[in-house]
């Protein structure tokens, strides 16, 4: 199987030390392995016309949370949310996109307050393949083991056949802040994950699920492509709780 890399891009362009901060535009998972059918089954696929742009996650009947930046330039009614699915552009259950909710304050340009929530026309049909995930309860702990999964491209520039998963840990925000200041600045409304070179997120996973013990903590935002040693960057959802309850 191809060595995947993780390591995170976001959707402005790939960063170049020493430019101002911008985001790639979308991200992949390196240093990951195959998901097993099912194994999660919270994740969605967000496709135009042209396939697979993003990932979201499912947190409701018809509510599916992702990245403000994978949604700019888009409308509703050029987004289609692909649930149920394991492999890249398979076919599953479609759902058609009707609102559109875009944190008030999100800064593009610095990927600040990176969060959007997705409204279908019609409620999830729940199966073994299809289920919801929980908001975390409290905020994450450093040194928690985490998964994320994710469709990115792999290190061959390839998005994979198959979902991929890998097991990151979240990382102390000082270490995280001090590691990306040359690139971007780190907020208290994100959270960061680094286990080692070559592991982390790339093209194609932005907008997807960062997870620990059943919770959905964090969404895939931004940082440093790719997996060269430097911390991924995912937009802390404990922060946004009320924001995202008034909404749902």
């Amino acid at each position: 199987m191809t060595k995947f890399i993780l390591s995170i891009i976001t959707v402005l362009s790939v960063y170049v030390l020493g430019e101002s901060a911008q985001i790639p535009s979308d991200t992949r998972i390196l240093g990951g392995q195959d998901a097993a059918i099912g194994e999660a089954p919270y994740q969605v696929s967000l496709r135009d016309n042209f396939g697979h742009f993003c990932g979201g996650s499912i947190i409701g009947d018809i509510f599916v949370l992702t990245a403000a930046h994978c949604l700019d330039g888009y409308t509703v009614s050029q987004i289609t949310v692909m649930a149920g699915v394991n492999k890249y552009n398979e076919k599953g259950d479609e759902y058609k996109v009707i609102n559109m909710f875009v944190r008030e304050d999100f800064d593009y340009v610095k990927l600040k307050n990176d969060i959007a929530i997705l409204e279908i026309a019609e409620g999830f049909k729940f199966n073994d393949l299809v289920k919801p995930i929980k908001l975390p309860s409290q905020n994450t702990a450093v040194g928690t083991d985490v998964i994320l999964t994710g469709w990115g491209k792999m290190e061959n520039g390839k998005n994979p056949e198959t979902l991929q998963i890998v097991h990151l840990e979240t990382i102390d925000q000082e270490e995280c802040v001090s590691a990306l200041e040359e690139i971007n600045t780190v907020l208290p409304g994100e959270i960061c994950t680094y286990v080692d070179v070559g592991i982390g997120s790339c093209q194609g996973d932005s907008g997807g699920p960062l997870v620990a013990n059943g919770e959905l903590i964090g969404i895939v935002s931004w940082g440093k492509p790719c997996a060269v040693g430097k911390p991924d960057v995912f937009t802390r959802v404990y922060y946004y709780r009320e924001w995202i309850k008034r909404i749902t």
